[in-house]
């Protein structure tokens, strides 16, 4: 039976997350507060939005990597037709989902 060493390269970013945690806690003014988590999540919902869609592609095998070019073109799309063509906001909205 072969001698299996602990592989400690799979908990080094959950460790650093920790240490990044703790130091944000102890040095960072009101990291606890409500007011700070709801910042977090306002400017991050999108991504983890974007993060399920890919989770999919990846578990089946697939490797998509063009998932910022492609929300990029259609943020730029929807809001070329809002702003410059003048399209009412819900035609833009479906514009840019479909």
């Amino acid at each position: 039976m072969a001698n299996k060493k602990f592989d400690w390269s799979k908990l080094l970013a959950p460790m650093v997350l920790v240490l990044l945690y703790v130091f944000f806690s102890i040095f960072g003014n009101n990291f606890f507060s409500k007011d700070y988590l709801i910042n977090i999540l306002d400017s991050s919902y999108y991504i983890g939005f974007m993060a399920i869609g890919v989770t999919f592609v990846i578990i089946t095998g697939g490797i998509d990597l063009s998932l910022g070019t492609t929300m990029m073109c259609a943020a730029l799309l929807g809001g070329a037709a809002y702003n410059t063509w003048g399209w009412p906001m819900w035609a833009c909205l479906l514009f840019v989902v479909f």
